[in-house]
């Protein structure tokens, strides 16, 4: 049961950004990439300064390791939707979003490699974890789609 509770924290973190690096104590090197952000100055005032901050965006976050997708299309949409919706705020309140968003790739790993250990110690059978991983996400994935029968 002691395993089960660490897993439903970690849900619970997850959901709250926490998982992602994003939390409060700044876990996975996210403080390293606000105080970079501090001294970059991008401008939101009109569609060409969008633009130009959307694609420092985009490389800002490959340089230092935030999830974006690996599609450049996809990721120059999503990257462009967080610009605009943030149009006025200033680069480091929209990259503290993208680290919300998106989170750091190092901080997502280690909490994979968490939640995989508390998988292995929960199952009979150490081989079973990733079927428990799996029967889990399908759970949440039925409960956020509302079959509360299926999850």
């Amino acid at each position: 049961e002691e395993e089960k509770e660490g897993l439903d924290k970690e849900e619970e973190a997850a959901k709250s950004g926490a998982a992602d690096g994003s939390g409060e104590d700044g876990g996975g090197g996210k403080q390293e990439v606000l105080d970079k952000a501090k001294g970059l100055n991008w401008k939101t005032g009109n569609p060409k300064e969008l633009k130009a901050t959307a694609a420092a965006l985009i490389e800002f976050c490959k340089e230092h390791n935030l999830d974006i997708p690996d599609d450049a299309k996809q990721a120059r949409m999503n990257v462009g939707r967080l610009v605009l919706s943030m149009k006025g705020s200033s680069a480091l309140e929209i990259v503290e979003e993208a680290i919300k968003k998106y989170g750091i790739v190092a901080a997502k790993a280690a909490k994979a490699e968490q939640r995989e250990a508390a998988a292995e110690a929960m199952c009979g059978h150490p081989g079973n974890a990733q079927l428990l991983l799996a029967f889990q996400e399908l759970a949440q994935l039925y409960f956020k789609e509302g079959n509360r029968n299926a999850g």
